[in-house]
């Protein structure tokens, strides 16, 4: 058994030969760089009578009967260290393996092929390789116990349905027993046959399964089409919540309502507005909408209802574009105001009586804002001694239609109609979506371990099982998350793949409580965050999947699982004005009355993105998204991308300061023609995310061009001229006029580049009713030109171009010439 090729992983043996007193053995080598020298090392004490006929190298294929010249014993004096042999070979050998052996040497002193009788067996010899540490994909030591080689079965590849696989196990039966020939659907053989079958179709369409799923183009399942579109940085939304702004009136101080429902009067015909939610256990949620708040408000008697202030005037309105009103405050016992209104609340105005008629039927419905307070400051009029409130909202929330504050009637009475609009503070941001709360089936213990005899009492070690909860509750609402200072408006228009869902999971595992959040992936998650992410199948079933310990945590087995989630979205939830009508609490208040509803319709409820709809943009998405700026065009396309709601338009062009290049990138900002500092630095400072190395960015003001325009307009008989005059400066000036449409030289009309044409200033003036005839006598940069006042002074093609950065302005202010002036010569008309 001295040469067996037996393979053994636990090596006992070799702990007994280092206690054997008679035996020796060599335990491992080393091979030197320059491979002319061995270090071998030995399982005990070096032998005090070895030879240089004792050494002896075998194998090679190419370089073969190397020869020791030399040998050192290099003693250890640590008695539990053991000696090392120091052997010299008179060359290097090829890649091969060779072998060392200590053995006998004969009466010469040669070594022979017998084993030294102080070595034992199994250890007097060492395999090793010159080239050790030379790159090679050869093993000199095999694998021990290899897998067994079984024959390959003749596999029909054809076969791949129910009847297939039965006719190839019956035709495989017919060889191996011939004399079976019973082909009875009552036979136990048949039977079982079927049986195999039967678990062949089913084994069969999962590979075809998985095959098809495997693809983006070809995939069917709705989680598998979400994964794809993942890996190429495409998020597939499951759709959104609507939002809707409630309105609460109450003649007094409420709790945070819990929630609010649609109407019911159909269902209940003596419903009261304010209700318990046991109320609704008689009636299906089927029928009826449930809305819940986005943060809780306590509702005050004194914001039910707030009037505008007017400062005594009457037939009084609110233009297109207000951003500032003066509201009548509200004091309470001690002098404070009652009110209590502070920047961040938000507003809403309403219109309650027709200004024409001051019937509420024929008030306008569309004329219904909500606002974000930006400013409030309290102050007291001189003159009546009257308590008001002075309060700003941002221009992102600038009225959007002029809103009539007080009217005079109809005739004959005429009568003084105050208030025509009210404003209400009572204001309540709610998500449609009903909250519920499931007890989820504990992680399962796959397998069990139990810790080595050690005499510790150790517990056993619980391996976790697959754990794949779904929910029961469908479908699940997904909510985008929003700032709480956001204007108003931008709160209702957010982006659906930026949603998380609705979800609270908390889980237990013995005394220890510990919470998940819920997660869009686990791409960034670490190895001990308890992450979640909730997949969504075909059948709107919510699926939880959790991390590996490597992309966020994994559940302990026997971890215990409750979710408290919300059920309602996509389109349903997008109700129409006055459709909420009840609210829920968990406290009766005696002697209140309450109204509330919905002022603007709620908005944002939208359906789940379509695997087809993910299949068509998700591959170009990366395209799409922008990570680096390379180009001017890119600049100014990541400007206007990162700031929205801020930026009408961006351009970029790349300059030589005579160092290095700048990319210097204007800002044509909403509402103004000169954008804040503020604004340009946070432009700069994001911009400097995607720049491209050696490039300087510089975020500028557009350069605004002042124009000169002389107008020569005939004035129809009957038509004054100042009238005309009054229009033409308003439909060529930079403002906004009164039925909300904006001058032709508006901040938000003119962009860069923009080409004025004679034309298009011709075609203004035309359209105004009194204008006869119009024609541009002059149309030139400001200061730009000596032409005398009496000279016509226009372009030969009737356009004056600008250049990318710039920006026309016509101001027409005499202060400042410099930012345009209009000249009009008015003719006819009286």
């Amino acid at each position: 058994m001295t040469e067996a090729m037996l393979r053994c992983r636990d090596e006992r043996r070799r702990a007994l030969v280092r206690r054997d007193e008679c035996l020796n053995g060599l335990d491992y080598l080393e091979v030197s760089p320059d491979q002319r020298s061995l270090t071998v090392y030995f399982l005990d004490k070096a032998p005090e009578d070895l030879v240089l006929g004792n050494l002896r190298v075998t194998g090679g294929r190419r370089i073969t009967d190397i020869r020791v010249t030399e040998f050192s014993v290099c003693a250890n004096e640590d008695p539990e260290r053991d000696d090392c042999l120091t052997v010299r070979l008179d060359r290097p050998g090829d890649f091969s393996c060779y072998r060392l052996e200590i053995v006998e040497a004969d009466a010469y002193g040669y070594p022979t092929s017998t084993r030294h009788h102080r070595f034992d067996p199994r250890y007097y010899a060492l395999e090793f390789s010159f080239k050790v540490d030379c790159p090679s994909d050869l093993d000199c030591l095999p694998a021990p116990c290899p897998p067994p080689a079984w024959p390959q079965p003749d596999i029909r590849y054809l076969a791949k349905d129910y009847q297939s696989f039965t006719d190839l196990l019956l035709d495989r039966m017919a060889v191996l027993v011939p004399d079976w020939r019973e082909r009875s659907a009552a036979d136990m053989y048949v039977m079982l046959l079927e049986v195999l079958a039967y678990v062949g179709d089913h084994l069969s369409y999962r590979q075809d399964a998985i095959a098809t799923e495997a693809y983006l183009t070809t995939a069917r399942l709705r989680t598998s089409v979400r994964r794809h579109a993942r890996l190429v940085d495409y998020r597939m939304h499951e759709g959104a919540s609507a939002r809707v702004w409630v309105v609460v009136e109450s003649t007094k101080n409420l709790d945070p309502p819990i929630a609010f429902v649609t109407d019911l009067s159909a269902l209940l015909p003596h419903t009261e507005p304010m209700m318990k939610p046991s109320a609704l256990e008689r009636i299906s949620p089927d029928e009826y909408l449930w809305y819940e708040p986005v943060e809780s408000v306590r509702v005050r008697a004194a914001r039910s209802v707030i009037h505008f202030y007017t400062w005594g005037d009457g037939d009084c309105c609110l233009p297109t574009g207000t951003t500032a009103a003066t509201l009548v405050d509200v004091c309470d016992e001690n002098g404070a105001s009652a009110l209590g209104l502070a920047p961040g609340d938000v507003l809403v105005f309403e219109e309650i009586l027709g200004p024409a008629t001051g019937v509420p039927g024929d008030a306008d419905l569309s004329h219904r804002h909500a606002v974000r307070l930006t400013e409030v400051r309290r102050d007291t009029d001189p003159l009546t001694h009257t308590t008001v409130v002075e309060i700003r909202w941002g221009t992102a929330d600038a009225l959007p239609f002029p809103l009539c504050l007080s009217a005079i009637g109809p005739p004959p009475a005429c009568a003084v109609l105050d208030p025509v609009s009210v404003a209400y503070g009572n204001v309540i941001l709610a998500d449609h979506g009903r909250t519920t709360r499931e007890d989820l089936p504990a992680v399962p213990v796959r397998s069990s371990v139990e810790p080595c005899r050690d005499g510790c009492p150790d517990p056993p070690v619980l391996r976790p099982g697959p754990f794949r909860p779904a929910l029961t509750g469908s479908p699940l609402s997904y909510r985008t998350p929003f700032a709480s200072d956001a204007p108003a408006a931008a709160i209702m228009l957010d982006d659906p793949r930026s949603a998380l869902p609705q979800l609270r999971l908390s889980s237990r595992l013995g005394d220890t409580d510990a919470d998940w959040a819920p997660r869009a992936d686990l791409l960034d998650s670490g190895p001990g965050d308890r992450h979640v992410v909730v997949e969504t199948d075909d059948e709107a079933v919510a699926h939880l999947r959790f991390g590996d310990d490597t992309l966020g945590r994994a559940p302990a087995a026997g971890e215990q699982f409750s979710a408290r989630y919300r059920v309602g979205a996509g389109p349903a939830g997008n109700v129409g004005p006055d459709a909420v009508r009840h609210l829920l609490s968990d406290n009766l208040v005696s002697g209140a009355r309450v109204r509330l509803h919905n002022p603007l319709p709620a908005v944002g409820g939208l359906a789940p993105e379509s695997v087809t709809e993910v299949k068509k943009f998700a591959p170009h998405a990366m395209r799409r998204d922008r990570r680096r700026a390379i180009t001017p065009a890119d600049y100014a396309e990541l400007t206007m991308r990162d700031f929205p709601a801020r930026v009408q338009r961006a351009a970029g062009e790349q300059r030589w300061t005579g160092s290095w290049y700048e990319m210097r990138v204007a800002v044509d900002v909403f509402g103004a023609f000169d954008p804040c500092p503020d604004l340009l630095a946070a432009i700069a400072a994001r911009l400097d995310h995607y720049r491209r190395i050696g490039h300087d960015v510089a975020v500028r003001p557009a350069i605004n061009v002042g124009l000169e325009v002389d107008l020569t307009v005939c004035v129809a008989d009957g038509y004054r001229r100042a009238d005309i005059a009054r229009i033409l400066h308003a439909r060529l000036g930079n403002r906004r006029l009164a039925d909300g449409t904006l001058g032709m030289f508006h901040p938000d009309a003119v962009t860069f580049g923009a080409t004025v044409a004679a034309s298009t200033l011709v075609a203004v003036a035309a359209a105004i009713p009194g204008v006869g005839n119009a024609r541009v006598t002059r149309l030139r940069r400001y200061g730009q030109s000596t032409v005398p006042a009496d000279v016509d002074d226009l372009p030969a093609d009737g356009l004056l171009p600008l250049r990318p950065m710039e920006i026309p302005r016509l101001d027409n202010d005499p202060a400042a010439p410099e930012h345009g002036i209009l000249r009009l010569d008015l003719r006819g008309g009286r």
